[in-house]
């Protein structure tokens, strides 16, 4: 299992952001499985975003770089101040040449 915790963002004048934190966990050498955690507060508001998902990478099951090519699921829920429970479903795909 890989686990990091990314530094805080550079802070502005005014906010205190907390630092994100992303768990990830590979399965099978060619999936990925995930959950990130952020938080940002400024003087005004206060956004909370959870996303979680899976990533396949067709480059890896075939022996190549896992970050080589990728497709990603995840779902995101937004908590804020100004936009209470937002979703959002994420497909993006990835090819790096």
């Amino acid at each position: 299992m890989a686990t990091a915790t990314l530094p805080a963002p550079s802070a502005t004048a005014g906010s205190a952001d907390s630092g994100p934190a992303l768990g990830a966990v590979r399965v099978l050498g060619a999936g990925e499985v995930f959950v990130r955690g952020e938080q940002y507060t400024s003087s005004r508001v206060t956004d909370r975003y959870l996303t979680a998902g899976l990533s396949y990478s067709p480059s890896a099951a075939l022996g190549g770089p896992y970050q080589r090519a990728r497709l990603t699921l995840a779902y995101q829920l937004r908590d804020g101040d100004a936009v209470p429970d937002a979703h959002l479903v994420i497909l993006q795909g990835q090819i790096a040449f």
